[in-house]
């Protein structure tokens, strides 16, 4: 099954990307653009459409690979696309969802979207500030987003800023513009819950800190109290103030109770992610 905006139906399909086209659609380039792997790349018109695959993360990538039993993913992640676009919240426009079957009751999953002209991913950013002024900048335009995304009701099972993207040209412009990416299993709600809230933020820290280099630049204290007082300010229910210092201290907590779990298992899809290297070799 394929959902294709009509004027990119006939190009799609030229480049392989139709309901019966190969897995993979032999039209599209490779690009510079990564997630668990490569992203495809189609030029159509003055657009820039990229190609993403399905694929499990985590242990369950050297068990399932790309096949999946929820066939719905992709034309739910195109619907959430088009509501929080709705709503005002940058994220790419979504043109294309696509299913087909596999083995079994197995499904293979892909999703094409309007590549963001002249934008880098926020973690290359934050790296790339020249001065420690930039990064002060960008942290808070990070935090006003992420208190906007949060205000919306978005439940992000993957908030970080790997999947956040930002203008280039963001050091020299006074509120850099950023958008949200990778809305798979994602949703709408009313309003997030407290632990909702939370685990996302505790999220976004815990990213940071298995990353050195990112940690320094996004982690130390005027930064994140930059980003917590950006965050509070965008996330305050009918200007009614937010305490960031509850709010830290909370985070504190998950990432302190959370943190055996979690270096157990890095440990194990490192030791894993070592083996299937070594058979492939």
């Amino acid at each position: 099954m394929l959902v294709v905006r009509d004027e990119y139906s006939a190009p799609l399909v030229a480049a392989g990307f139709g309901p019966d086209g190969a897995p993979g659609a032999a039209g599209f380039a490779t690009s510079d653009v990564a997630g668990r792997r490569p992203l495809g790349l189609v030029e159509v018109g003055s657009k820039a459409l990229l190609l993403r695959f399905h694929q499990h993360g985590g242990l369950l990538r050297f068990l399932s690979g790309d096949r999946f039993l929820q066939a719905e993913r992709p034309f739910r992640e195109l619907l959430l696309s088009e509501r929080l676009r709705a709503k005002g919240i940058p994220t790419p426009r979504v043109v294309a969802a696509r299913i087909q079957r596999t083995a079994l009751c197995f499904w293979r999953l892909a999703l094409v979207s309007v590549r963001e002209a002249e934008t880098q991913d926020l973690v290359r950013g934050l790296l790339q500030a020249e001065d420690a002024q930039a990064a002060r900048s960008l942290m808070r335009a990070m935090g006003e987003f992420v208190g906007r995304l949060h205000q919306a009701g978005l439940l992000h099972v993957d908030l970080h800023p790997g999947n956040m993207l930002v203008q280039e040209d963001w050091a020299s412009v006074e509120a850099p513009k950023l958008w949200i990416l990778d809305l798979d299993r994602c949703e709408l709600v009313d309003a997030l819950g407290e632990s909702q809230r939370l685990g996302m933020l505790a999220r976004l820290a815990r990213y940071a800190l298995r990353r050195p280099g990112l940690a320094a630049r996004a982690l130390g204290r005027t930064n994140v109290l930059r980003f917590l007082k950006a965050y509070a300010s965008a996330n305050s229910p009918l200007g009614e103030p937010v305490d960031w210092k509850a709010d830290w201290r909370a985070v504190a907590q998950l990432l302190s109770s959370a943190n055996r779990r979690h270096r157990f298992g890095w440990c194990l899809e490192e030791w894993v992610g070592a083996g299937a290297d070594t058979r492939q070799g």
